[in-house]
């Protein structure tokens, strides 16, 4: 159960919010070694993705908290209470990889849509976020926290455009995987190889795929040097404690 906004400071839910993205991203890697660990292939992306959404709506539910604490209107945080809702009907309805509620023709223009409101979303976040950190005249640890937030919720941003991508053309990875949550993990992974910047574990993945893991890796290196010089650049406060 979530607590009080406030009986929570901003380095609280960013901590939380830090643990649910890093968790998002195991989760994921984990469902792509589906076949080593559970010796199929769809078992782990059904279960790992699925668990995947379910820790999506409890960020965006951390991530409300935080657009009160840094008072933004109750009109948008209403707005994202409703999409929280709407995320997590999702999730138990459409995207239940074993409900089998959609059809294979409707399955991709729900998950675009589906995907294109997490982009939007995202992109909100980490507009909120980056707003907090330069409107301040110190470096709060709340601060560092929050920009670690960013950078990791990147990959899961860039993720949402490599899946829609896919589902607009699929085997743009060198593969085509099934639609929905397996699908989903290997365009994480894909992400989480570009702003990585190593040999990519997709050499057949098409050149708009490679064109795009480019520029989300020099998006990264561009945040990384400047969210370093705003960090660093003006005075650190005293660290408060990550967990009360």
């Amino acid at each position: 159960m979530l607590k009080s906004p406030k009986l929570l400071s901003k380095t609280n839910v960013y901590s939380r919010l830090l643990i649910l993205v890093i968790l998002m991203l195991v989760i994921a890697i984990l469902a792509t070694e589906s076949t080593f660990l559970l010796g199929n292939e769809l078992d782990g992306p059904n279960y790992g993705g699925f668990a995947f959404s379910i820790i999506y709506v409890i960020f965006i539910s951390y991530f409300i908290l935080l657009l009160n604490l840094l008072d933004y209107s109750k009109r948008i945080q209403n707005g994202f209470i409703v999409y929280a809702i709407i995320g997590f009907i999702g999730s138990f309805y459409f995207a239940n990889p074993f409900l089998h509620v959609l059809s294979d023709e409707k399955k991709p223009l729900v998950y675009i849509f589906f995907h294109l409101c997490n982009f939007c979303c995202e992109i909100f976040f980490s507009a909120a976020v980056l707003r907090d950190i330069f409107s301040s005249e110190k470096t709060h640890s709340d601060h560092i926290w929050g920009a670690i937030v960013i950078y990791f919720l990147l990959v899961i941003c860039f993720s949402e455009i490599y899946e829609i991508i896919t589902l607009i053309q699929p085997g743009l990875l060198g593969k085509t995987y099934v639609i929905g949550y397996p699908n989903f993990v290997e365009c994480v992974m894909f992400s989480l190889n570009s702003v990585a910047g190593v040999d990519t574990l997709f050499p057949d993945a098409h050149s708009l795929l490679r064109k795009l893991g480019n520029l989300e890796n020099v998006f990264g290196n561009l945040f990384l040097v400047v969210i370093l010089g705003r960090l660093l650049s003006r005075p650190i406060e005293k660290i408060n404690a990550v967990v009360k």
